[in-house]
C-alpha cells in the first residue's frame, strides 16, 4: 500500500520539511532526543491505527462473497 505524503502528514501531524526544520533548530543532543522520541510516538500511534485498519480490511476481504476491486478508506 502506498500512502500519499499529505495523508501521512495529516495523520502524523508533521511534514518532513517541518521535521527537518525542527531538527535543525535543536541546539543540543537532549533536544534532538526529545524530538526523536516525540516523532517515534507519533509513528507508533499511526502504525497502531494502520494495523487496525489492515485487520478490518483483511476480515472484510475474506468474508465478502464478492471481493471488492477498490476499497475507499474514510475516517469520518
Amino acid at each position: 500500500v502506498r500512502l500519499a505524503s499529505d495523508l501521512l502528514a495529516q495523520r502524523i501531524g508533521i511534514t518532513v520539511a517541518e521535521l527537518m526544520i525542527k531538527r535543525k533548530e535543536c541546539t543540543n543532543d537532549i533536544d534532538k532526543q526529545k524530538l526523536q522520541m516525540n516523532f517515534n510516538e507519533r509513528l507508533k500511534i499511526f502504525g497502531h491505527h494502520m494495523a487496525q485498519l489492515n485487520a478490518i480490511m483483511t476480515l472484510r476481504y475474506f468474508s465478502d462473497n464478492e471481493k471488492p476491486m477498490v476499497m475507499t478508506i474514510d475516517d469520518s
